[in-house]
């Protein structure tokens, strides 16, 4: 169970910090139950969800765990997409998007960026199913390495995409 004054990440919504562990005095809440009572770290609002909800929660990964990631980020593989159809491929990004875990997020991102880069090369458009899911893959990841590495997301930003660079070499060569 999470402390008042944790952070975690709350299923595919982003990072959250726990404001109070313990019984809701709301009406319509089952007083029976045990709930979080959690605020966004990045965005406006806040979530009461029960303790024992079927939503993925997590503790944020270390410092350390971040460090290494983000330097592993050339050499994690990009994911086989489905080519078929909106919904096999928007399937497959989405449940990369739901585990939760910062290596499929990587493997996500590394996967549409060397798509959109082939597409651009081709002189056609980026799908609109790929910076969905691209805009919502970063949005997590960057949302966590920020509060984890204590910067901001802008210089989390450069430094994936400086990261993704790489990616691209390395697929040229």
């Amino acid at each position: 169970m999470f402390q008042t004054g944790d952070y975690i990440i709350y299923g595919s919504s982003g990072v959250y910090k726990v404001e109070s562990v313990g019984k809701l005095n709301l009406q319509g809440t089952d007083q029976s139950r045990v709930y979080y009572s959690l605020s966004s770290v990045h965005k406006i609002g806040k979530i009461y969800t029960p303790t024992d909800a079927n939503v993925p929660m997590r503790p944020l990964i270390t410092y350390e765990d971040a460090q290494q990631l983000i330097s592993s980020i050339p050499s994690i593989s990009p994911s086989h997409s489905p080519e078929n159809n909106y919904k096999s491929l928007s399937d497959h990004y989405n449940k990369l998007l739901l585990t939760g875990c910062c290596v499929d997020l990587i493997k996500l991102l590394k996967t549409i960026y060397l798509k959109n880069e082939q597409l651009l090369k081709q002189g056609k458009p980026i799908r609109q199913v790929d910076s969905k899911f691209m805009k919502k893959a970063e949005d997590l990841l960057y949302s966590e390495l920020s509060v984890v590495l204590g910067i901001s997301r802008e210089n989390i930003s450069a430094s994936i995409g400086q990261r993704l660079e790489m990616t691209k070499d390395q697929a040229a060569e």
